[in-house]
């Protein structure tokens, strides 16, 4: 059975799996630079990058602000957020009526949130982010009469990468433990 896209557009849709169609990401990626690992994937494939990607954007993101409604079913829409021109945070009683600061509408998806989708999606079918290698985290392991490991914290990305990251960092931010990586013992 293929999987369906169903899109959060701001209303609250019911079993919503993705804040962009299929075909909207496709306009996306038109626009943008090597984008060959989207371009040469199936369908399929690109649906279940985008549901993926939104899955992991709503368990990796502490975002400001507070759902729309308890029972929908991704983390955006939300409100509760304001801008004044230089930052967003979490706001609200006075805030919302302070006509110096702009609030993020809450029936509205960021469109930086939805670009961040797209380039999450690519990189999830550019790179299987789920295998790590038995040697993930060390530069040098030496077995010389004694063990000795050296740490290298530099060799893999994080779950989102930084680029996505810089997309979504004025709405929200890693998760406490969100970008810790496990190792073997």
């Amino acid at each position: 059975m293929a999987l369906t896209l169903t899109v959060e557009d701001g209303s609250i849709v019911a079993g919503a799996n993705t804040w962009i169609s299929l075909e909207d990401a496709e306009s996306y990626m038109e626009a943008r630079l090597h984008t060959t690992t989207w371009d040469d994937a199936t369908d399929p494939d690109k649906r279940a990058a985008l549901v993926q990607a939104a899955r992991i954007m709503g368990s990796y993101v502490d975002w400001l602000g507070w759902l729309t409604d308890e029972d929908q079913a991704l983390k955006w829409p939300r409100w509760g957020i304001c801008y004044d021109g230089t930052q967003y945070w979490t706001c609200s009683g006075l805030w919302l009526t302070d006509e110096r600061v702009y609030t993020v509408s809450e029936d509205s998806i960021p469109q930086a949130v939805v670009d961040a989708q797209c380039e999450l999606a690519l990189h999830l079918l550019s790179s299987d982010t789920q295998a790590v290698p038995d040697t993930a985290g060390f530069s040098e392991i030496e077995v010389e009469g004694a063990v000795s490991l050296k740490v290298d914290k530099q060799d893999r990305t994080g779950t989102i990468p930084v680029h996505v990251w810089r997309m979504i960092r004025h709405f929200g931010s890693r998760k406490s433990g969100a970008n810790v990586q496990l190792m073997r013992g």
